[in-house]
């Protein structure tokens, strides 16, 4: 399996996806109290919209990248999801929000874990979705917060250097 990310016009990032070197997938999702704004006229918030579009992208990732008939679940993607939103007296408003796993101490599940975690199925499409993520909007945006939780789970990664242009944080 190869990763290809388009940086720009003029650069990529290419990366052989392996069993030995899954990729890694953080993702951010903003759970605060904007989120329970209507999604254009479709009848649902933004909180329902972006579950339901991340919820349909970990299917289609764990059916196509991380699942095979012969091999079951394999572990080509560890992913972490982290939702951010909180009410002015809590911590850090910032919360391992992936299916019925708790944060493992890496900061991530890797695919054998995070793939049948999920919390239930809904009828979509004529199918069945798998459902990992549960809409939540709720509090104020502590986006400084949301982003030095999770990034504190993987040492390679220097907050100094994402935090020192934000004077904010």
């Amino acid at each position: 399996m190869q990763l290809n990310l388009f940086v720009s016009m003029t650069q990529s990032y290419q990366k052989k996806i392996t069993r030995a070197n899954p990729s890694l997938i953080v993702v951010m999702l903003d759970g605060s109290n904007s989120m329970n704004e209507p999604w254009g006229n479709s009848g649902s918030t933004l909180s329902e919209g972006a579950a339901f579009a991340l919820n349909r992208t970990l299917r289609d990732m764990a059916q196509n990248a991380c699942y095979n008939a012969e091999d079951g679940v394999r572990d080509y993607i560890n992913l972490a999801v982290f939702k951010y939103g909180t009410e002015a007296d809590q911590d850090n408003g910032v919360e391992w929000s992936l299916g019925s796993l708790s944060q493992p101490n890496t900061g991530f599940a890797p695919a054998g874990d995070w793939v049948p975690s999920y919390i239930r199925e809904e009828r979509v499409d004529g199918g069945n979705l798998p459902v990992w993520i549960e809409p939540h909007a709720w509090g104020w945006t502590p986006m400084c917060k949301a982003l030095a939780g999770p990034l504190t789970s993987f040492s390679n990664i220097s907050m100094r250097s994402l935090t020192r242009s934000h004077r904010s944080c």
